[in-house]
């Protein structure tokens, strides 16, 4: 079927994506890898206008398809590709991280210190990418990166992880807003909305801190 990558890329986990016609019959429109060498885990998905697919998920696979990158990159980080509407052209993707675990719950370091955090959405996978009308993409997620660069806001690195907000163009090829929220201990982005009408964005998540910087710390 029409795609971008036909062999299964390595590791033990490639990113799947399977296209159905919308009453869900066969045959499927097309079907792809997406994956380098190590794990390439996907967690949430969208489309965008004109049917292009946008993935986001996390990988260690130093040879992840990607056309640019945001951060010194190592450990688990987290990626974002977009796909053409017939599954077979790349159109962007980018790979965003520090040296740290980034976008997921997943290190045994992390589970041992936050770990009612670890499967509080069911399991340790939990982000979401979203679009607005001009085809900027957000993304919800987290990251245990110290050297992660922040982009936009005026927020810093809270503890041992943050709540991660991302906000890219269109073509994936710049990141407009990499910004933390959390306090000391360990926090989490599961999901993001956004008001379309003032543009607001909306994240919802997990706190483990009492020390959550923002007007309603609480809330």
């Amino acid at each position: 079927l029409g795609a971008y990558q036909r062999n299964f890329g390595g590791g033990n986990i490639d990113i799947g994506s399977t296209r159905f016609k919308p009453d869900g019959s066969g045959p499927a429109m097309y079907a792809t890898y997406i994956g380098g060498s190590d794990l390439d885990i996907p967690h949430s998905l969208i489309s965008d206008g004109a049917g292009n697919l946008i993935m986001m998920g996390r990988t260690s696979s130093p040879n992840y398809p990607r056309l640019n990158r945001h951060g010194p990159l190592g450990g688990m980080d987290i990626v974002v590709t977009k796909l053409d509407a017939a599954g077979a052209r790349l159109l962007g993707s980018i790979m965003v991280g520090g040296s740290g675990m980034d976008g997921a719950n997943e290190s045994s370091d992390f589970q041992q210190r936050c770990g009612t955090l670890a499967h509080n959405y069911g399991d340790n996978a939990r982000s979401e990418v979203v679009v607005d009308g001009a085809n900027n993409v957000y993304v919800a997620t987290n990251t245990e990166s110290a050297d992660l660069p922040i982009v936009g806001g005026s927020f810093t690195r809270g503890g041992k992880q943050d709540a991660l907000l991302l906000k890219l163009t269109p073509n994936l090829a710049t990141v407009s807003a990499c910004v933390p929220f959390g306090g000391a201990e360990g926090d989490a982005g599961f999901g993001i909305k956004l008001n379309p009408l003032t543009g607001d964005i909306f994240i919802a998540g997990a706190p483990l801190s009492n020390n959550i910087h923002g007007p309603n710390p609480t809330v």
